[in-house]
């Protein structure tokens, strides 16, 4: 075994590629090539990997790697070079720069992907040896909105100032413009227990996930967080004693956001109110909830202000430092967080430090050994400074490190033309990327395998990168580099050290002090396996893994709150550009794409530039799917193939912005930026799309194949059969022969039906309907949609219908029980607490109003004829229908007891319900709750909260039997029974007694005690609401529910059930978080789209209790 407790030969490190820096262990195989494996022991990603690291090893040896030097000669091509050629020749012409127009003559572009120690070693290169100010890196496109956010808010920027892993004991996560799903799909393993509520305009992997998705029009990503945020505090779910405590700046905040009312909100995004009310709600009866940007929310001209917004409505919430809780941003690049700590960033200096600072330059000059004054001030930001190359007061030479602004930098066209304008471009890279190919000097060096480092994880935490290889013999590291050419320019060698290890231990002396304190890392503490986060500021420091639960990072220990007030977006649709265009990523590349479009299996996976657009904007446009198309702005025009996608808004398009040539999504994107962070608004563009042919058309696109089962490594079914039949027949044996299930391990229940289906035990068979077929719906004209039900999952199901069905193909006639429309049930204890009904209510004035839906509360089915296709209520009318959805929802458990229809005893389940337990409550009185799991514990606390003295009575032996494990079911009784609830487990209710008046005095128990009890509540469960199954002929599963296929149909290919009524391939699912997925399935087959499998994850219902901690139960 090796030193790090693996075995010999096998080096631990990570994955080259996002900030989540998957633990990987490498060996060579039997012929000497790379190999990577998962760590099966970080906690991170859990032994898993997606495409890009299983491939990782396939980029050491792409055919056109870089192995010598190469300069060109004039306006000639390149030719190779020595390495002492290509450096002479680069010292000399960036001399005589300087002495002929200043140091400022010479300009330096780092990248998010280098190491600490390279970030650390470039900036000193660039402030010391070229005495330059201009130098900034790739970060500032990615996450220079929410470091400035941060830093205004809490006094530090550090990505997520937690563990990643405390993500997943969470209730509750919003991501703002996150897909992880798609950019670190590992991290999904993270977010399977909580509730998601996605801020997207697409629906991606991610959003599929949600049990909440806004989809707010591109560029309006401010007004819904102002929006959300006075929600939260007219609704009054604002912590007032957290927010007097721990905050300043609250009442500015909350007057401007108190102008962003629900209907105003939902006129400029587009999100309906309902759902703004909803994911508010979701994310306030939270115990445990976070609040997570990514760039979706940051790329924007008012990025820093939007960030600031979503952290304003986490402050609001106490969010923030508190255990368990917290706000956060996604960091993206391999070394996003390190990279921007460590003085590549025009305004900073190692450890975090502000270039403008005194005591900071002070401090780094004397580790520099060099004077203050001597030391360049702040410079300009990424995009300004590619802006000024060439220029008559410009730089005129530019050194690249690590990143490829050709395809990654906003406006490209014009900035390819200002790169070609530099008397000397610079490239260090191991690929000949698109900036490499423009470069006069190219420099290749060594990749992740090949070299030794650190870099710092998106939570904080600094990990070691270990070689396995040694570089091919022409290359050479990053640090020999800037070592070779300080020399050359007259600095002294010892202070660019060339081996990591050494640059490390100055970097440490660097950031003493400062925000970003590595002091107290070492390389052996690391290589001991410590888990370290900064600041960790001496020897024998744990490190900080939790920051700010006993104070912020201002002098006052305070959290801001940050005014920002909402603008109109940066770039209106117009008659000559009417359509938005967006831009991002897809799970097979990284980047800019100069590594991932050179590893065959990520190239086959996304081949090519591709633009989304909705099916009904193509067909008015005259774009068919699969042919090329031109998209345009005002800045130029790319091409790319037409992919239709039917939940996409219809005003807004995507491109992926991995592709070169004339696929360059950034040929549309402009040169506004942020204010405060510098950031360009790579997330609006107003363009025009239009039909391409001729020499413009792109080659004839390979036919689709079928959808991968696991999104994640690109596996069909195909391959998931041939490796079954190859004698692969569990799971573990799938994943080693084809990587299905490593990554976000969303597709495990879809493998586990392949494997039933073909060993012949999947259990119980599932209706005989293809689930490959989507729903063709009525013939002509608008169909006739009839939703029995009208519960939280029957309204999600109307709502997205609605919102979808933009040619008004369905009529929807909604035939609900109870005599209100759809309303909060989750939340339906704090109609006890003094909300109203009114304030619970899911369904807005637009949906009511709307011609194509028919809604009848009061009015229950009574009987379904598939045969006649139609329905009967009762009151006797019959409806026919062209499609039925059931979505009765469940029903109250009442266990046989005698005496359960006294007076004085009730179910917990409806408004009415909780009318009569507040008529028939009293001040001081007992009550008994017979069910000890989540609801009857809700309802206990909702008694107490009446005034009662509640007990509550378990069959189990312990509470949340069915929850928690003994050990937490223990803590949880022993935090119950502090708030003054009584408990009776391991035991049953054998008899209710009424007195004389008719109304319960004592509830008996079967070891033999009595309570005494004015009041019972029954609270032990639900049962699926399938009473017209046995009349229609539908099957029902085994424990009840109507019995439907993965795609939520019954055997009657238009009879489709949702819901807590639902039996999925025989499994009922008693939360709502998997209903409103089924809801969101059928609607979109009810519409002719296609859909993916109903998958189910590990969702959590909230416990809400007075005075308990609380938990989150699964």
């Amino acid at each position: 075994m090796s030193e790090h407790g693996h075995p010999a030969g096998e080096v631990a490190t990570h994955c080259p590629y996002c900030a989540l820096q998957c633990a990987t262990l490498l060996r060579r195989d039997g012929d000497g090539a790379p190999e990577v494996r998962p760590h099966p022991d970080f906690p991170v990603n859990q032994g898993s990997l997606c495409q890009k690291g299983w491939t990782a090893p396939e980029l050491l040896n792409v055919t056109d790697r870089l192995r010598h030097p190469w300069v060109r000669d004039g306006k000639a091509e390149p030719r190779p070079a020595s390495w002492d050629e290509a450096l002479d020749r680069v010292a000399a012409t960036l001399r005589a720069l300087r002495t002929a127009h200043g140091p400022d003559a010479v300009a330096v572009l780092g990248g998010g992907g280098l190491t600490n120690e390279k970030a650390y070693l470039l900036g000193k290169f660039a402030r010391v040896a070229l005495g330059t100010s201009r130098i900034d890196y790739n970060g500032r496109f990615c996450m220079s909105s929410a470091a400035a956010a941060s830093i205004g808010a809490f006094g530090v920027d550090r990505g997520l100032p937690f563990p990643v892993t405390d993500l997943g004991q969470a209730d509750v996560v919003l991501l703002a413009g996150a897909n992880p799903a798609e950019t670190m799909p590992p991290l999904m393993r993270h977010l399977e227990r909580p509730e998601l509520i996605v801020v997207d305009p697409r629906r991606t992997p991610t959003a599929r996930r949600a049990a909440v998705h806004l989809q707010p029009a591109p560029g309006t990503d401010l007004p819904l967080a102002l929006g959300l945020l006075h929600l939260a505090v007219t609704e009054g779910h604002a912590d007032l004693a957290y927010i007097g405590a721990r905050t300043t700046g609250f009442a500015a905040a909350r007057e401007i956001a108190a102008a962003w009312t629900p209907e105003r909100v939902a006129e400029v995004t587009g999100v309906p109110e309902a759902t703004l009310r909803q994911a508010v709600r979701l994310l306030a009866g939270a115990r445990r909830g976070y609040v997570l940007t990514g760039r979706g929310s940051e790329q924007h001209r008012d990025g820093t202000d939007t960030v600031s917004a979503f952290i304003n409505l986490a402050l609001a919430l106490g969010l923030p430092g508190t255990e368990g809780s917290g706000f956060g941003c996604l960091t993206g690049q391999g070394n996003g967080q390190g990279g921007r700590e460590m003085g590549q960033k025009a305004d900073q200096l190692p450890g975090y430090r502000s270039i403008t600072d005194p005591r900071a330059r002070r401090h780094l000059a004397s580790v520099w050994r060099t004077e203050a004054e001597r030391l360049p001030g702040p410079g300009p930001s990424a995009y300004e400074l590619l802006d000024s190359i060439g220029t008559a007061d410009g730089p005129r030479a530019l050194l690249v490190f690590g990143t490829n602004p050709v395809v990654s930098a906003p406006n490209a066209a014009h900035i390819g033309a200002r790169l070609a304008a530099l008397d000397l471009l610079v490239v260090a890279d191991f690929v000949p990327s698109e900036t490499a190919q423009l470069a006069d000097v190219v420099l290749p060096v060594t990749q992740w395998a090949e070299e030794e480092g650190t870099l710092t994880g998106l939570d904080g935490r600094v990990l070691r990168r270990r070689r396995l290889l040694d570089p091919p013999s022409g290359v050479r590291s990053d640090l020999d580099v800037l070592h070779g050419l300080a020399v050359r320019l007259d600095a002294p060698g010892g202070d660019y050290p060339r081996a990591p290890r050494a640059v490390f231990d100055e970097l440490r002396r660097a950031s003493q002090g400062g925000t970003a304190d590595y002091a107290g890392i070492s390389y052996d503490r690391l290589d001991a396996g410590q888990t370290l986060h900064w600041p960790c500021p001496e020897d024998g420091h744990p490190g900080t893994p939790r920051m700010f639960l006993d104070g912020f990072g201002h002098p006052d220990g305070r959290a801001r709150f940050t005014p920002v007030v909402a603008g109109p977006p940066g770039e209106e649709p117009s008659p000559g550009y009417p359509l938005r265009a967006t831009t991002g990523r897809v799970l097979a590349h990284y980047q800019s794409g100069a590594q991932t479009r050179r590893v065959r299996p990520l190239r086959d996976a996304a081949p090519e530039p591709f633009v989304e657009l909705h099916p009904d904007t193509a067909a008015r446009l005259g774009v068919r799917d699969g042919e090329t198309a031109r998209v345009t702005s005002p800045r130029g025009s790319m091409l790319a193939r037409a992919r239709l996608v039917a939940d996409l808004r219809p005003d807004t398009v995507f491109a992926p912005f991995h592709y070169a040539g004339d696929g360059r999504a950034n040929l549309l994107t402009g040169a506004a930026l942020d204010p405060r962070s510098g950031m360009p608004e790579f997330k609006l563009s107003a363009v025009r799309v239009e039909p391409c042919a001729g020499a413009d058309e792109r080659p004839a696109a390979a036919p689709r194949t079928e959808a991968p089962v696991c999104l994640c490594n690109n596996v069909s079914r195909r391959q998931l059969e041939e490796a079954w039949h190859a004698g692969a027949r569990d799971v573990a044996g799938l994943a080693a022969a084809t990587r299905a299930t490593t990554g976000c391990g969303g597709c495990v229940l879809d493998v586990r039906d392949i494997i039933g289906q073909l060993d012949g035990s999947a259990p119980p068979p599932e209706p005989a309907v293809s689930p490959a077929v989507p729903f063709p719906g009525p013939a002509e004209g608008p169909g006739t949609l009839v939703v029995i039900g009208h519960g939280m999952v029957g309204q999600r199901l109307l709502a997205t219908l609605r919102s979808r069905d933009r040619t008004g193909r369905w009529r929807v006639v909604v035939l609900a029980e109870e005599g209100r429309p759809a309303y909060d049930r989750v939340s339906l204890s704090s109609y006890l607490d003094g909300k109203s009904a009114e304030d619970l209510s899911l369904v807005d004035a637009d949906l009511l109003a709307d011609p194509l839906v028919e809604l009848r509360p009061g009015c229950p089915a009574v009987a379904v004829d598939p045969a006649a296709r139609t329905v009967r209520t009762a009151a006797g009318d019959v409806l026919g229908y062209d499609a039925l959805v059931l979505a009765t929802g469940s029903r109250p458990f009442v266990p046989p007891v005698p005496g359960r229809d006294s007076a004085g005893c009730f179910v917990y389940r409806t408004f009415e319900d909780l009318d009569a337990i507040r008529a028939a409550a009293g001040e001081d009185r007992p009550c008994v709750v017979i069910g000890g799991g989540v609801l009857g514990l809700e309802a206990a606390s909702a008694l107490q909260g009446l005034g009662m003295r509640p007990h509550v009575v378990e069959r189990a032996p312990r509470v949340l039997a069915a929850q928690l494990d003994e050990a937490e079911s223990r803590d949880m009784a022993r935090q119950l029974t502090d708030v003054g609830l009584r408990l009776h487990c391991g035991t049953g209710v054998t008899r209710i007694t009424a007195g004389p008046d008719g109304g319960v005095r004592s509830v008996a128990l079967d070891d033999g005690s009595v309570l005494e009890a004015d009041l019972v509540v029954f609270s032990a469960g639900i049962v699926p609401a399938d009473d017209l199954a046995g009349q229609a002929g539908l099957a029902r599963g085994e424990r009840g529910g109507f019995l439907v296929d993965r795609h939520c149909r019954t055997a009657d290919p238009r009879i489709w059930a949702v819901g807590e009524c639902a039996a999925v391939a025989g499994r009922c699912y008693g939360v709502v978080a998997p209903g409103y997925r089924m809801a969101d399935m059928v609607a979109r087959h009810l519409l002719g789209e296609p859909a993916p499998a109903f998958t189910a994850p590990d969702v959590p219902t909230r416990l809400k209790l007075v005075g308990a901690a609380g938990a989150a139960m699964a």
